[in-house]
């Protein structure tokens, strides 16, 4: 005879618990797909020169290393690795872009040339997170001599990436034969609070100054023994767009360095045309043996915001 089956109430919470359960099991069964963390892009592993796992080159659309119109992104950089934009057994390493927002590299290079005659020329590098470790290298000219270049590249900061132990070049070679590698060359610093070991072989200084900016506050420390050297160098200087609590009067320290700033011959550009910048402000700049500062001479009229 079959024996009538039921669910008494009090049963009932330790079944639904047991449901519950039953379920939570099926649904960590099933295919979800998982978010993956940032990772470095546009590029692989090693060199044309050298397989090692301590660089990591820009690459083109097959997948082999370019030497120019890469476009490499840093998200983590292994802790001692070289990143190169475009690297350039023979011939130029031209119109790379590097751009780095996290992790640890040893050295950036936009653009790297070998070859003797070649160009490492208009090439990009932005840093907006991250720590470097030695060297920042728009264009390098390799072991070369007068026949190379090292020219048109640009540095952009933003951010607040780790810079101390870090020399920012425009352009460098390792000969002592002259090659240009200062023309066009151009470091913009879209920050404040930043500090680097040196600066070097940069053409223009383009100091956009945040909204956050306030009086006495300096965008970039300096800290190599021997000194500082901007000399024939274009400042110029602007302030976001946007609002920005700085008064006629207000004083901004663009570069310091306590052992000593060479700014002979330098001069100021107008930044009139430079993408994201208020107009409205203009500034007059002064050179000491340790600083270069720029004054507030003119902000916006109130009354037009009226």
């Amino acid at each position: 005879m079959a024996v009538a089956s039921f669910v008494s109430p009090r049963q009932v919470p330790r079944l639904l618990s047991i449901a519950c359960g039953l379920l939570c099991a099926a649904l960590l069964c099933l295919p979800f797909a998982v978010p993956s963390l940032a990772a470095d892009s546009g590029g692989k592993d090693g060199t044309p020169d050298d397989n090692a796992a301590n660089a990591y080159t820009g690459t083109d659309s097959s997948n082999n290393y370019a030497s120019s119109s890469a476009n490499v992104t840093i998200d983590t950089g292994g802790t001692g690795k070289d990143i190169y934009g475009g690297y350039a057994a023979s011939g130029d390493a031209t119109g790379n872009t590097v751009t780095m927002t996290g992790g640890v590299a040893r050295r950036l290079y936009g653009g790297w040339v070998v070859t003797e005659g070649g160009k490492a020329s208009g090439n990009t590098i932005s840093i907006s997170g991250g720590t470097i470790q030695q060297y920042v290298i728009g264009g390098w000219g390799g072991n070369a001599t007068t026949s190379t270049s090292a020219t048109g590249n640009t540095i952009r900061i933003s951010g607040s990436p780790v810079l101390t132990n870090a020399v920012l070049y425009g352009g460098w070679h390792y000969s002592s034969s002259p090659i240009d590698e200062i023309t066009g060359n151009t470091l913009e610093i879209r920050s404040v609070g930043l500090s680097a070991k040196n600066v070097a072989n940069f053409e223009n200084y383009h100091f956009i100054l945040p909204g956050t900016v306030k009086a006495g506050d300096t965008v970039l420390t300096l800290t190599d023994p021997n000194g500082t050297d901007i000399s024939n160098s274009k400042v110029g200087v602007a302030v976001a767009a946007g609002t920005s609590p700085l008064q006629k009067g207000d004083t901004v320290t663009l570069l310091k360095n306590e052992n000593g700033l060479t700014t002979t011959g330098y001069t100021k550009k107008s930044l009139t045309g430079t993408q994201g910048i208020s107009l409205e402000y203009d500034f007059t700049l002064n050179a000491t043996l340790t600083t270069l500062d720029a004054t507030v001479d003119t902000t916006p009229d109130p009354t037009l915001c009226a």
